[in-house]
């Protein structure tokens, strides 16, 4: 008998080693198809990233395109990439999607660790990987090159191993925890907001060392993040870089998210399982403890709960990128995993009763439903991404529009500390060119003043300084070379149909 036991614990262990090996495979698979045109896609964010990397490799310090300080974006995924950039010797687009595929690796991995963890019917776990593995949202960040991607396979071990830990929440538990609190902190700010979930398992144990370890983790965590803030501060008067004020209050924001939650659709449909096992309590056809429920979901629940608390909040105040896919993803998996435990709670609550069969129709409906939509929305985007690229940068529109500058033109502002541009992610995709940004009227996604036309004098350094313009002047953020021309001499000296570029003065023509 337990030599047969032993056999079958093998056999599910074969399996579970080859429905694994079989969702990693074809996600990569996926990711390669997705960026097959142009390479993995690129956004301005990651132009940033990959410019800190280099200044760091040419011993620049901690300073983004043109010099500027690096404050907008915490400084790990660039680490990141330096480290395998140094370690591999490959380029950096290379080394971006190297990344991707080990990240996706992981997080197909701690995901299937955590559903096995928390969910014992096996065909969950799988439904769980298997709708993972379709979800266009998935794809919708993967085939970018985004700190995302490095951020949520991190995630995923501090949800895993504070599962894990909870009955038995050592000190050098604690400073694991509060470590991978500080990895999340520096790869994303908003990692700092699942801090209190620590502090919550530590008032779920021993009751004698509540206080030891809850300074333990304190002091773990806040001081890295407060040294790394004062630095931030001292380097550019702002913790986190400067930003507008968010044109969206908290409520608008909210409303924004449901976009999202619409387009993962399971999320919604969540509500259906939840609004019958509460029918089902209160009609006392089941007889189960809200207590038992919430012991099984408070983990992940509340790490949902810091996480979209954070995200909503810091939204409504600073402007950032319209609440999306990508901002959002990071809850994805923690939901499915709620997703996937309230559905083993009615089976396994309601499954002996008079109504079974409908249940398991209805339960059966609600899971293929998502499945079905999924594939639909697949389709489309790959098609799209298999025709005009991956996306942002590493698409037909942008690639149309790239700078076209001469080797003369690129060494001679590469040698200029005083090079601005209205797009200096894009001149440096196109030339490895580093520039300044040019002086904007708005904030990004905002409607607060960046440089006022009475502080616009003082914008540009002594002496001479270059502008690359590039694209028209319709809807855009920066002051244009004809309204730069009221206050600063300008001179064209070079131009294409996709740039120009100006030698800027100040008007008493001070060299």
């Amino acid at each position: 008998m337990v030599h047969n036991n032993a056999n079958s614990n093998k056999r599910l262990k074969l399996i579970d080693g080859v429905v694994l090996a079989l969702s990693i495979f074809t996600g990569i698979t996926l990711f390669l198809i997705g960026t097959s045109k142009y390479g993995i896609g690129l956004t301005g964010d990651t132009m940033n990233y990959i410019a800190l990397s280099t200044n760091l490799l040419d011993g620049q310090g901690f300073v983004g395109l043109g010099g500027t300080p690096f404050i907008l974006w915490p400084p790990g995924y660039s680490l990141i990439i330096l480290f395998v950039k140094v370690f591999t010797g490959l380029d950096y687009y290379t080394v971006l999607s190297l990344l991707n595929i080990l990240s996706l690796s992981s997080t197909f991995i701690f995901s299937y660790l955590i559903f096995r963890q928390k969910v014992e019917l096996l065909f969950l776990r799988y439904y769980g990987l298997g709708l993972l593995l379709i979800a266009p949202g998935f794809y919708l960040v993967w085939v970018f090159a985004f700190s995302e991607t490095v951020f949520i396979p991190v995630m995923l071990l501090f949800l895993f191993l504070c599962e894990k830990w909870r009955d038995d929440l050592s000190t050098k538990r604690v400073v694991s925890l509060s470590l991978l609190i500080v990895v999340l902190f520096f790869v994303k700010y908003i990692g700092i907001v699942l801090f209190p979930l620590i502090i919550y398992l530590i008032y779920w144990g021993d009751k004698k060392s509540r206080f030891f370890k809850s300074v333990v983790a304190s002091i773990i965590t806040l001081l890295p993040v407060l040294l790394w803030v004062l630095r931030n501060y001292y380097s550019a008067g702002s913790p986190f870089g400067e930003r507008g004020d968010s044109i969206y209050n908290i409520f608008e924001v909210k409303m924004i998210s449901t976009e999202t939650f619409l387009y993962w659709v399971f999320p919604v449909l969540m509500l259906v399982p939840l609004s019958v096992l509460f029918a089902a309590r209160y009609l006392k056809i089941i007889d189960i403890s809200f207590t038992h429920v919430f012991y099984k979901i408070d983990i992940p629940l509340i790490l949902i709960i810091l996480f979209l608390s954070g995200t909503f909040i810091s939204t409504s105040i600073s402007a950032f990128d319209r609440l999306n896919n990508r901002l959002l993803f990071p809850a994805f998996i923690p939901l499915l995993l709620v997703f996937l435990i309230f559905l083993e709670i009615l089976r396994e609550n309601l499954s002996n009763g008079h109504n079974r069969r409908f249940l398991v129709v209805a339960a059966l409906i609600l899971m293929v439903i998502p499945v079905g939509v999924y594939l639909r929305t697949d389709v489309r985007s790959f098609t799209t991404r298999i025709k005009k690229g991956a996306g942002g940068i590493s698409t037909d529109e942008y690639q149309a529009k790239l700078p076209k500058l001469n080797r003369e033109i690129i060494k001679k502002l590469m040698s200029e500390n005083n090079t601005y541009s209205n797009n200096p992610e894009l001149l440096f995709y196109a030339t490895f060119v580093q520039s300044k940004k040019s002086p904007r009227k708005f904030f990004y996604n905002s409607d607060e003043i960046e440089v006022s036309r009475e502080n616009l004098s003082k914008y540009f350094n002594r002496g001479r300084n270059y502008l690359v313009w590039m694209g028209g002047n319709e809807n855009e953020l920066s002051y244009t070379p004809e309204e730069l021309e009221k206050y600063f001499r300008v001179s064209l000296i070079s131009s294409d149909s996709s740039y120009q570029i100006y030698e800027i003065f100040e008007q008493n023509g001070q060299n």
